[in-house]
């Protein structure tokens, strides 16, 4: 019954609709009204047991007011987790934090997802979250909790020091450098940014050199491009011959090693090629730290030692240029600041 009721308002509905319509249109809604009548099996003689005091119009208007405040309300109840929760939250977090000092970066993901299912507009939670998936080697879920910490606060300072990390770590160093420009937007003496945007800058130049170093020593023939072109990383070469010291030349621990060994080293040979083939002979014959040693050779002083080579900030500064970078690990040097 109540079925056929639902039917009769359906069909008394569009009947009052025609009133509205002109000629054509009135007759093809009567065309579609009786219809519906014979398929549901209602006309206007049933009208006593079937209509109802309730205009079918009115009250889909009503239904359309009562969702606004649900709908309002919605977020509001999300936003307020009680006292009990937040508690827990916090008491998940100071555990999570813990994992992250004790290195289980994984385990501390899980403690930081529970608080968060507690408390979930909690951006520190988000945050630290993301330094837990960014060292355990999830750099994607990182840039994604990191982007939401910033979405509850477009402010929040930390939570651009770890987008940063995580697009560095990823490899993407443009976005790993507006990330911290942006931070510093709203942390202007945060130390750790500032030097870890200077990091991402240097990688920014320094990835497309590397590629072009690459393509050039691949096609410069036979062991150019064995190692990836651009000079190599000097810290590298001290670490080769850091215990060469007595050979001819060296005059004691440290010195330089034989230069028949350095000729015959593969890595002094490619430095050599990728310098020949990207003007770097000129570049280096013209740096003031090499124009100053030799001159101190020239009146008498001793050769450096390769540690000392690799100690001098401006062949570091040379030897980046060409590519090498003595690149490490994503993000070596640049931990996430620490946890709240």
């Amino acid at each position: 019954m109540e079925n056929k009721k639902l039917n009769f308002a359906i069909a008394k509905y569009l009947k009052s609709a025609q009133a509205g319509l002109s000629g054509e249109k009135q007759e093809s809604l009567s065309v579609a009204i009786e219809s519906l009548e014979d398929v549901f099996e209602v006309d206007d003689t049933q009208a006593g047991a079937l209509d109802s005091p309730v205009d079918l119009a009115a009250l889909f208007k009503s239904a359309q007011v009562a969702e606004k405040p649900q709908a309002a309300a919605g977020p509001a109840n999300q936003s307020e987790p009680s006292a009990q929760d937040m508690a827990k939250a916090d008491t998940l977090k100071a555990q999570g934090n813990a994992l992250m000092s004790a290195q289980k970066y994984q385990e501390a993901v899980d403690a930081y997802t529970q608080a968060i299912a507690l408390h979930s507009t909690n951006k520190i939670l988000y945050s630290n979250r993301a330094a837990a998936y960014s060292q355990a080697g999830d750099q994607d879920a990182s840039i994604a909790d990191a982007k939401k910490a910033l979405e509850i606060d477009p402010a929040f300072a930390r939570a651009y020091s770890r987008l940063g990390h995580a697009y560095f770590n990823a490899k993407q160093y443009d976005n790993a450098v507006s990330a911290y420009e942006d931070g510093l937007k709203y942390d202007t003496d945060n130390q750790t940014m500032k030097s870890s945007l200077i990091t991402a800058r240097s990688k920014v130049g320094g990835s497309v050199q590397q590629r072009e170093s690459q393509d050039a020593g691949a096609g410069a023939g036979a062991g150019a491009g064995a190692g990836g072109g651009g000079m190599p990383d000097l810290s590298a070469l001290a670490g080769m011959f850091g215990g060469a010291g007595g050979g001819a030349g060296g005059g004691g621990g440290g010195g330089m090693p034989d230069i028949g060994a350095l000729l015959n080293n593969p890595m002094m040979r490619q430095m050599a090629q990728s310098m020949m083939s990207n003007g770097g002979m000129e570049r280096l014959m013209s740096n003031p730290g090499l124009r100053n040693m030799a001159e101190n050779m020239r009146s008498g002083g001793q050769m450096p030692s390769i540690e000392e080579l690799a100690g001098n900030p401006e062949l570091r500064g040379l030897a980046e240029s060409f590519g090498a970078g003595g690149a490490g690990g994503a993000g070596q040097g640049n931990p996430p600041p620490g946890n709240a």
